[in-house]
């Protein structure tokens, strides 16, 4: 998104520039000249590359799944980066190298498939039924569209498949079985005794000779890598638009202009009556159910309570005890012969049998909402959000395009560009090559902090683009070749180590 912000500087003094580098534009494009260059590849599986921006975004996704799954147990020292980036790497090669092999068997899951998954993920329930809100907010939160979550269960309903497979069709011979079932019968009695090593020390106080003996013949424990301490101005959305005005005839002009987002989809809630029946059921089991569907129609005809009926011999454990209730249904989500039949009945009319994957529906359609627009007062929640968040990153575009220009123009300082567009100037901590925290993690980071013109010639870096909608510019403040620490630096580590050797 912000990868031009280069080529629209303003002001005299950028243009001089542009007027110098025309010729190199012209001769090896503007991201060659600018060194922006493609994506970096962490890996590459028979052709199709695993781009570092990819591996990143997984990184940051596990780190919050382990932060949310261990809560106050969670230390971000057990988890470095490195050891992430690296798990991160292999399973994403691993689903590539399963994907391209589903591809090449043919493998698929359908719509139908699809969607059948999704209602069936509990955290998308109510009641212990499907929730249309529950389900919008829950994928909201992550920061995904319905089309790409959708398309995320796909993926992974297809690699399930494929390993199904493949584990299902093992073939173990008759010796192998015999040896399992030898050993998984086996019982023996085993006897122990628990030595503590710190017992068997508590009496023993290392000399300072032994210490630094130890030291020396372990110099490489107490290594310290190069690693350096900068200071950032960092930009993103919150930052970028945390002084946005909203005003009531603001908010209107951008209703007015972007209807057609805030149009509500015809809601219809419904109920129904499900006679179960197997998709690739025989024949004879078809037609049972359909005739007992249809004595169903023909029940609700006769003038029988539909929630009665339902209770009696509707096969959805999901509804049958709320007398076949389903709420609320959208467009979108619900098998698509169902959801045909359900918004072209009208209010209070019952359908005839109609057949999904799941078998033989009766329906009802209880009540009505029109979609169409809604009013201004009804939105405005809705409306203001969408605002501030349009705004929020059109002042990340303009803040970012200044940022670049200001610290391009001052290079020994962040200062001039900190108090022209009021940002805080950020310490990082020591890091090393394998990356700081937080958005210092970032490999592209670790490479404008180690480059030669940031850590030897003491220039600002260029604009880092962390992810779509993050920025930053650093440079170092601190530097520290690799180095093994003077032995009174380190002795309490020596004499830690040494004991737990010595316990061992």
């Amino acid at each position: 998104m912000l990868l031009e912000i280069r080529e629209k500087a303003q002001g005299w003094f950028a243009w001089l520039i542009v007027a110098f580098i025309t010729i190199p534009f012209a001769l090896w494009g503007i991201q060659s000249y600018l060194g922006v260059g493609e994506e970096p590849v962490m890996a590459s599986v028979n052709g199709e590359e695993i781009t570092q921006r990819e591996a990143e975004q997984q990184v940051r996704r596990l780190r919050e799944r382990l932060r949310s799954e261990l809560g106050g147990a969670y230390r971000p020292e057990m988890f470095t980066d490195e050891m992430l980036r690296k798990q991160v790497v292999e399973q994403l090669i691993d689903q590539v190298v399963l994907r391209q092999t589903a591809d090449d068997w043919n493998l698929r899951a359908s719509d139908e498939l699809v969607r059948q998954f999704i209602r069936s993920i509990p955290v998308f329930q109510r009641n212990g039924r499907f929730d249309v809100q529950a389900y919008n907010i829950a994928v909201r939160n992550q920061g995904m569209s319905q089309r790409a979550f959708e398309e995320s269960v796909r993926l992974d309903l297809v690699l399930d498949q494929l390993q199904r497979g493949i584990t299902a069709s093992a073939i173990a011979t008759d010796r192998e079985v015999n040896e399992f079932i030898r050993l998984r019968d086996q019982q023996r009695e085993v006897g122990w005794l628990r030595v503590s090593g710190e017992k068997l020390l508590q009496d023993y106080t290392p000399s300072e000779e032994e210490l630094k003996q130890y030291y020396e013949a372990h110099r490489e424990r107490w290594l310290i890598p190069e690693r350096v301490k900068v200071e950032y101005l960092l930009l993103d959305p919150e930052i970028a638009g945390a002084g946005v005005e909203v005003t009531d005839e603001a908010l209107r002009d951008y209703w007015r202009q972007h209807q057609d987002e805030f149009r509500a989809p015809e809601e219809r809630k419904v109920r129904h009556i499900l006679i179960a029946v197997p998709e690739n059921a025989d024949e004879e089991t078809v037609a049972r159910a359909r005739a007992r569907a249809e004595d169903v129609y023909k029940r609700l005809e006769g003038g029988a309570a539909f929630d009665e009926i339902a209770r009696e011999v509707s096969e959805d454990p999901g509804s049958k005890e709320q007398g076949g209730e389903l709420g609320w249904i959208s467009p979108g989500l619900m098998p698509k012969t169902f959801e045909a039949v359900a918004f072209a009945l009208d209010k209070g009319t019952i359908s005839k049998p109609v057949r999904t994957p799941f078998g033989f529906h009766v329906l009802q359609v209880t009540d009505i909402k029109s979609g169409g627009e809604a009013s201004f007062e009804s939105l405005r929640d809705q409306v203001e959000a969408a605002y501030r968040r349009q705004q929020a990153e059109q002042q990340l575009f303009d803040k970012a395009e200044k940022l670049a220009d200001l610290t391009y123009e001052n290079p020994d300082d962040l200062n001039t560009a900190a108090e022209e567009l009021g940002l805080e100037i950020r310490e990082s901590d020591w890091f090393d090559r394998s990356g700081g925290k937080g958005p210092l993690a970032s490999q592209k980071v670790v490479a404008a902090a180690f480059s030669e013109d940031v850590l030897n010639e003491g220039h600002n870096s260029e604009l880092i683009e962390l992810d779509e909608d993050r920025v930053l510019v650093l440079r170092v403040v601190e530097h520290e070749a690799e180095q093994v620490p003077p032995f009174d630096q380190v002795k309490g580590k020596v004499r830690e180590a040494l004991m737990k050797d010595k316990a061992a």
